[in-house]
């Protein structure tokens, strides 16, 4: 049995192949993925399919993989989850935030548990008692920067790279330090929290940030780069 998760987020598309419940191949695809995917469905079999997409085209690639013969679903919160919804309207909830958190209950269990994702967005995503109840969504690390810059006359645009240490000692230094340190602190106030009210045990990271964030928390956490293809492979073998 081979299955292609593909996980379309805001800047590209991740795509992983699973042989047997084994991860066999990860990719980054740019957009438009159209001609990626052909090449890919034409080199290998593929028994079925699964896409997690913050944009309508997720629909469009379903369509192109089941023209292809390959059994393909779009990840929603009406399919089957390893977890209940306790979100007040489910049919908002992002397909990627589906995902990780399916992908971290599958390794971690459905108690006590925070995943954040830390990407073009940062994610907080609370699960206790077997119940996902919901979380919160935040700017990530390029976002912050580009509204500094866009928003102000005369301030540059920085990234994590200018920060140097927890003060800046120039303009740029001031901007990266202050937005990376704003949200270390922002992340390590959520672990806290929900460690203190809601009496979570286990956090979990992933999302293209998570690794430079991870290394400045107080608090320890479990890094898992790939936690929404797993997610979503676990999603997949649930709806067949």
């Amino acid at each position: 049995m081979t299955q292609l998760v593909i996980d379309m987020g805001n800047t590209n598309a991740k795509l992983a192949l699973f042989a047997e419940g084994r991860l066999a191949l990860t990719d980054v695809l740019h957009y438009p993925v159209d001609d990626a995917m052909r090449r890919l469905t034409a080199s290998r079999r593929i028994d079925e399919a699964i896409v997690s997409s913050v944009a309508a085209a997720g629909r469009d690639v379903c369509r192109q993989l089941q023209s292809l013969g390959i059994p393909a679903v779009e990840v929603s919160a009406g399919l089957r989850l390893p977890f209940a919804v306790g979100y007040l309207t489910p049919q908002t909830l992002g397909a990627d935030r589906l995902a990780a958190v399916a992908g971290a209950v599958d390794e971690f269990g459905s108690e006590g548990l925070l995943v954040v994702d830390a990407g073009t967005a940062v994610t907080y995503e609370l699960v206790t008692g077997g119940v996902y109840v919901g979380g919160n969504i935040s700017p990530g690390l390029q976002v912050r920067f580009a509204s500094l810059h866009e928003h102000t006359a005369r301030l540059p645009l920085v990234d994590e790279r200018d920060c140097t240490g927890p003060w800046g000692r120039d303009t740029r230094g001031a901007i990266a330090a202050g937005v990376v340190r704003g949200l270390v602190h922002e992340i390590d106030g959520y672990i806290d929290r929900a460690r203190d009210e809601m009496k979570i045990g286990t956090v979990v990271m992933t999302g293209g940030n998570a690794l430079y964030l991870s290394r400045q928390l107080r608090n320890d956490t479990f890094l898992r780069p790939d936690l929404v293809l797993f997610g979503l492979r676990r999603i997949l073998s649930d709806n067949r």
